[in-house]
């Protein structure tokens, strides 16, 4: 994790707020700070643990995501064995990838965003969907390719 740079600050002595350098009054209670030599010297130092509003917003959508993939795959399984096979070759992948991806990242960086982890289901996803769809493409072609063969042929 990266330190932020530790800055000197000026406070008012009066309501201890930010003072502009060479400042002659405070900005907000208007203090006269050119006879006063009781400026106050600060250090301005970083949260340790900030919780980001959009870290939290893509967690929940990651987790809800996951969490549909799962239920749609036991529904396919409860309702057609076979379908629920497919869905689980199409579905895992994403996962595993993402998966791997996260662990790597966090052995590499130290932390891995959540932003980060949506992107890569999400594009992942995309890229199972594509190759699923290029086999079934490639399927549609060899089997036409089969029946037209069977009609020349006179089988």
């Amino acid at each position: 994790m990266t330190q932020m740079p530790r800055l000197n600050l000026k406070l008012c002595p009066e309501c201890g707020a930010g003072l502009a350098a060479g400042a002659p009054v405070c900005w907000l209670c208007r203090r006269d700070l050119a006879d006063s030599s009781e400026v106050v010297m600060a250090e301005l130092v970083p949260d340790s643990k900030r919780v980001d509003a959009l870290e939290i917003v893509l967690a929940i959508s990651t987790l809800v995501i996951v969490v549909l993939m799962v239920l749609v795959g036991i529904g396919c399984f409860v309702s057609a064995p076979g379908l629920g096979v497919a869905y689980a070759l199409f579905a895992a992948p994403p996962l595993i990838i993402t998966l791997l991806r996260t662990q790597r990242q966090q052995a590499a960086t130290g932390k891995v965003s959540w932003a980060d982890r949506l992107l890569t289901l999400v594009l992942s996803t995309a890229l199972s969907a594509g190759v699923a769809m290029l086999l079934a493409v490639a399927a549609f072609i060899a089997f036409f390719v089969w029946c037209w063969y069977m009609i020349l042929s006179g089988g």
